[in-house]
């Protein structure tokens, strides 16, 4: 079995209430929520895993987001796209 490793820094911007991340409109990310009886279905590609993780990474790591800290993503992280996926942080009281 082949060990993987995976290193991800970022400048943690959560005391200016900011999450970025990187997209390029040449990029093959795709991310799409779709449901199945009402059963909500994530996907995408391997591209569009590695940002939304990312983008979760940051919300955990970072140190000053706040109970109810939320982002909306469009479909394949593209703004001319339709909303797909709202995420909210939930910190025990």
């Amino acid at each position: 079995m082949k060990k993987k490793e995976f290193l991800f820094k970022f400048i943690d911007k959560s005391q200016e209430g900011v999450l970025d991340f990187e997209y390029d409109e040449e990029s093959e990310e795709k991310l799409v929520l779709d449901y199945n009886n009402r059963l909500p279905i994530l996907c995408g590609n391997k591209e569009g895993f590695l940002t939304l993780a990312k983008i979760l990474i940051k919300i955990s790591k970072s140190e000053s987001y706040k109970d109810g800290f939320h982002i909306h993503l469009c479909e394949d992280f593209n703004v001319d796209k339709q909303e797909t996926l709202a995420i909210t942080l939930l910190n025990p009281s």
